[in-house]
């Protein structure tokens, strides 16, 4: 655990350590008011503490962000699988080209070329 607390950024440390104390403020929120609040969902009217309130509050919320970051996290895996294929396609085009030019190379055997060959307006 340690070794992974080594590998944070600083800013994810950070995060970590203002989670941790966010968490504390809530918990100790939660239980002051551990009073038994009406409430009325829907069509439903029920009394509940309202700390366990605050707690599926917290749950809903946080299962609610996952399932909007997995979204991200799918959506960047599929992004980068498909950069991926491009590299791959433009390296074996890369390498195509690479061949036809070594080919076209060895097939052109031409006289040297003197660049004083050049017609100019005298010789036209």
């Amino acid at each position: 655990m340690a070794n992974s607390w080594e590998n944070l950024s600083f800013w994810k440390k950070t995060k970590f350590i203002l989670t941790i104390i966010l968490s504390v403020f809530v918990i100790v929120f939660a239980v002051i008011n551990w009073k038994t609040t009406p409430v009325d969902f829907v069509f439903v009217d029920f009394n509940i503490s309202l700390t366990l309130l605050i707690v599926i509050c917290l749950l809903v919320g946080y299962l609610i962000a996952s399932l909007f970051e997995s979204k991200h996290y799918n959506a960047k895996v599929k992004e980068i699988m498909v950069l991926n294929n491009e590299i791959e396609a433009l390296k074996a085009d890369k390498n195509q080209l690479k061949t036809q030019i070594k080919n076209m190379e060895s097939a052109t055997v031409s006289p040297a070329h003197n660049p004083t060959d050049i017609p100019n307006e005298e010789n036209f």
